[in-house]
């Protein structure tokens, strides 16, 4: 088996593992497929570990995030033999590992067999998922009687719910605009464009008000990243006369379900509740994962009967596994969104620019996000990871590899 692998040349490894990147990303959009993703994913991984022994290269590509990442996955490990269920905590641990391979593979597969056209492929594999599901969760939406003036009917992904499908397209939208900045024919503009249309169509209907927070947030801070001052003016404006819109026609009796403090006043509550759990244990908490708190607080009598775990990935993290793990957090997050911001202007390739830029966004609008919600499982955390490992590019520099395989330094013909 080994000496057939070795026997492969550079281009079929690159095909094999590049069409398998892009199948993981669009399987990434149905949930349902999660344990064929799985299963494609740890096959690639046992196949790129054989050809980095094989061929004397190294699996792991150091990353500048590497040392808040490790750090955080090492110290959840350290805590979960203190945690109120310790089994469940050591499995919600693996699923983050896990996450990481996925994070690390593909920038093994970037680094080693990258090819000229692997951003635009990415871009528009996304743009196409995007836009099934978009497309799907608006034709339930219109059958279930749906209004575009109140949220008595949400656009959802299908076997899933709207929290789900606002999280999906807050992750893709800025993807999808960073391929609209990138050279290329009508037609791949025209696509791109009427993905993002419908991409936001959805958003819109899935009445998911972190969603619209976490876009206006996006669309500010994609001006700041470009370092355009008038797109963050637009931005600013048109945030603000979307919400003057929203609250103007609640005066006459539209938009009752949104302009509604109830699930709000909830969160504040379960938050409040938070705080007083994480100054009781600060260092290792309580046990990682959001099954830990949902079950401690279902029995709470001071708090609702429905509560849903903590409604914050942050808290989650903290309460779970104490102040280290969420400081650890936040320092992989700054220097994320720091490396992004650096490639998006001193990248060397046009569409990795351009890329870059739209990852630290979606890095941005998707923390934005989960501050009101735990939403960082399953496919769509591998769709984060391999989009952020895309962002980030691979900044390695020792890819002498392509070279001695007859093509351009970091790119594999």
């Amino acid at each position: 088996m080994v000496n057939t692998i070795r026997a492969l040349s550079h281009d079929t490894l690159a095909r094999i593992h590049g069409t398998g990147l892009l199948i993981i990303i669009f399987a990434s959009f149905f949930p349902v497929l999660i344990h064929g993703q799985v299963y494609l994913f740890f096959g690639l991984l046992a196949l790129s570990a054989t050809v980095a022994w094989s061929r004397g290269r190294a699996l792991w590509v150091r990353t500048d995030t590497d040392v808040p990442l490790l750090l955080f996955i090492g110290w959840i490990l350290l805590t979960v033999p203190f945690a109120t269920d310790p089994t469940y905590s050591f499995e919600e641990w693996r699923k983050l590992v896990a996450q990481g391979l996925v994070f690390y593979w593909a920038q093994f597969v970037l680094h080693n067999f990258r090819t000229q056209q692997m951003t635009r492929h990415v871009v528009l594999t996304v743009a196409v998922g995007a836009t099934v599901i978009s497309g799907v969760a608006l034709f339930i939406f219109l059958i279930e009687g749906g209004s575009l003036l109140d949220r008595d009917h949400r656009a959802k992904v299908l076997f899933s719910d709207a929290n789900w499908l606002a999280t999906y397209l807050i992750l893709v939208i800025p993807i999808i605009v960073s391929g609209l900045g990138m050279a290329g024919q009508r037609r791949w503009k025209i696509f791109l464009a009427w993905a993002l249309g419908i991409t936001l169509a959805a958003l819109y209907c899935s009445y998911m008000r972190a969603g619209w927070l976490a876009l206006m947030v996006m669309g500010i801070s994609w001006g700041l990243i470009v370092g355009n001052h008038r797109l963050v003016y637009r931005a600013l404006g048109i945030s603000i006369g979307f919400l003057a819109i929203i609250v103007g026609l609640h005066q006459f009796g539209f938009f009752s379900g949104v302009i509604n403090t109830e699930s709000m006043i909830v969160r504040l509550e379960l938050w409040e509740e938070a705080i007083r759990r994480l100054s009781v244990h600060p260092i290792i908490g309580n046990g990682y994962g959001q099954l830990t708190e949902q079950v401690r607080l279902s029995t709470s009598e001071s708090l609702p009967s429905q509560s849903q775990g903590l409604h914050s990935l942050f808290l989650m993290v903290g309460v779970g596994s104490g102040v280290p793990a969420l400081i650890m957090l936040l320092w992989f997050v700054q220097r994320s969104v720091r490396e992004l911001h650096e490639q998006a202007h001193a990248g060397a390739d046009p569409d990795q620019r351009a890329f870059a830029a739209g990852a630290a966004v979606m890095m941005i609008g998707f923390m934005v996000r989960n501050l009101f919600d735990y939403m960082f499982a399953g496919s769509l955390a591998y769709l984060f990871w391999i989009l952020l490992a895309v962002g980030l590019g691979s900044r390695s520099t020792g890819d002498d590899h392509a070279v001695r395989e007859g093509g351009q330094p970091g790119v594999a013909r």
